[in-house]
C-alpha cells in the first residue's frame, strides 16, 4: 500500500511536472507517493516515483482534433469518445487496485472521478480555477451559470453508473471536482465565485528545467551592455509555426532573441545573429529578458509574472487565451491573434509594452508569486490526509 497515488493529465508538460513537484515535496515529507505517467516528459520525472500510468492515454493527437473543431462542436469535449474514456477508466481502476492508495490526486484527469468513486478512493484534484464550476469572470457571473453544458457529459453520466456509482455531473466542470479540491491559481488573477470549503487556492505549482546553455553569459552580457533580450515559447500546447513569424517581428524591433522550442522539433528558418535555440532552459532566463513571448500557457505566464516580466501572449487553446485576457486586463500583458499575426505586429506590440509601463505593474505583481504551490498544495494534502485516512 502507498499513501498517494498521482495522475496527470498526460497531455503537455504543465500537468505532469507539477505532479511531478507535489510528488516529490509529499516524499520528501516522508510519504510513500508514486506518479502514474508514460507520457513524453517521463525522463523529468527523477527518481523512483514513477511508475507506468495508462497505456492508451489521451494524446497530442487528441488535443489536436478538439482544438480543431471546439469552435464549431463544443459537445467533442473531452474528446468525443466515450469508448476511449471507458477504456482509460479501466486501465486506472487496475492500477489503483494493484497499487492500493489511501489517496489518488488528479492533475486535470477527466477520467479520475469515475476510477476513485468505482474503488472508493479519496480524491484530490488539483487543477486551474478556470476549469472549476466556481470560476467566474470579473464581471462576477459564474462559469456554471454561463456554460451548463448538459449534452457534452451525458457519456460522462453513464460510465459513473457502468462503475456502480449513484452519483452524476451537471456540467464539464464537475467532472474535475474531487473530495478536495486544490486550484493552482491566485486570487486576482483567476478568481472563484463562493467556492465551498472543499476547494483552496495553493497558488501555481511552477516547475522549470535546470538546462543552462552554454551561450548564457553571452545573453547576459549583451543585456548588460544595454541589448535588449526576449524569450520566446509556445510551450508543449502551442503552434511551432508561429516561430518565425515571431522571431522577424523581434529582429525588427531590435530585440535579442532566446528561443525554447521544448519537444515541437520545429525548423527554424532563418536564424542569424542575436538568436539563440534550445530545447529546454532554466527559469533564470526571466532574470535577463525584457519580454516573454509565450502562448499563454499556465505555466510560463505566472513564470514570467513571477520575475516581473510582461508578456506578449498569442494564444491557441481556450486555457490559454484566459491567461492572456487576464494579464491584459492587469497591464501586465497584450495580446496577439496567431492565425493573422505578422512581424510588424509584434514589434508594434512591443513598443506599445515598453512605454506604457508594463513592466513596473509586472514587478509589482511579482509580489504575489513568492509562494511555492507545491509546499502550500502538500500542506493541504497532508491536512486532508490526516482527517481522512489517518496519516
Amino acid at each position: 500500500m502507498i499513501d498517494v497515488l498521482i495522475f496527470p493529465n498526460n497531455l503537455g508538460i504543465a500537468h505532469p511536472m507539477r505532479s511531478y513537484l507535489v510528488c516529490k515535496e509529499l516524499e520528501n515529507r516522508g510519504y510513500s507517493t508514486k506518479i502514474a505517467y508514460s507520457g513524453p516528459y517521463a525522463d523529468f520525472i527523477k527518481g523512483v516515483i514513477r511508475i507506468d500510468g495508462i497505456a492508451k492515454d489521451y494524446d497530442e493527437s487528441d488535443y489536436n482534433g478538439v482544438m480543431k473543431h471546439i469552435h464549431e462542436n463544443p459537445s467533442q469535449f473531452p474528446f468525443g469518445n466515450p469508448n476511449k474514456m471507458r477504456n482509460i477508466a479501466e486501465e486506472e481502476i487496475e492500477l489503483i487496485k494493484k497499487t492500493n492508495p489511501s489517496v489518488v490526486i488528479g492533475d486535470t484527469r477527466t477520467s479520475l472521478l469515475i476510477s476513485s468513486q468505482a474503488t472508493s478512493t479519496p480524491y484530490i484534484s488539483i487543477t486551474n480555477a478556470n476549469m472549476t464550476p466556481y470560476f467566474c469572470d470579473f464581471s462576477g457571473i459564474s462559469k456554471t451559470i454561463k456554460c451548463n453544458l448538459r449534452e457534452n457529459i451525458e457519456f460522462y453520466n453513464t460510465l459513473l453508473k457502468v462503475f456502480g456509482s449513484d452519483n452524476s455531473v451537471n456540467n464539464f466542470y464537475e467532472i474535475l471536482v474531487g473530495d478536495m479540491n486544490l486550484v493552482a491559481d491566485i486570487p486576482g488573477f483567476s478568481e472563484l465565485l463562493s467556492p465551498p470549503e472543499i476547494v483552496k487556492y495553493v497558488g501555481p505549482i511552477l516547475w522549470s528545467s535546470d538546462k543552462t546553455p552554454e551561450w548564457m553569459d553571452e545573453i547576459k552580457q549583451k543585456r548588460g551592455e544595454g541589448k535588449k533580450i526576449a524569450y520566446v515559447t509556445m510551450g508543449g500546447t502551442g503552434h511551432a509555426e508561429l516561430y518565425n513569424k515571431i522571431i522577424n517581428g523581434l529582429k525588427l524591433a531590435g530585440y535579442g532573441v532566446v528561443v525554447s522550442t521544448g519537444r515541437s522539433r520545429c525548423a527554424l528558418a532563418d536564424v542569424k545573429s542575436d538568436v539563440y535555440v534550445t530545447d529546454f532552459i532554466s527559469e533564470e532566463i526571466f532574470d535577463v529578458c525584457d519580454v516573454t513571448v509565450c502562448h499563454g500557457g499556465n505555466s510560463t505566464t505566472y513564470l514570467s509574472l513571477k520575475h516581473g516580466v510582461p508578456i506578449l501572449g498569442i494564444p491557441t487553446n481556450p486555457d490559454q487565451t484566459h491567461n492572456v485576457d487576464q494579464a491584459v486586463r492587469l497591464k501586465v500583458g497584450v495580446g496577439q491573434n496567431g492565425s493573422k499575426l505578422r512581424p510588424e505586429d509584434i514589434a508594434k506590440s512591443l513598443e506599445f509594452v515598453s512605454a506604457n509601463g508594463y513592466r513596473e505593474r509586472a514587478a509589482e505583481f511579482s509580489k504575489k508569486l513568492q509562494t511555492r504551490g507545491e509546499i502550500t498544495a502538500a500542506n493541504e494534502i497532508e491536512v486532508f490526509g490526516n482527517a481522512r485516512c489517518g496519516w
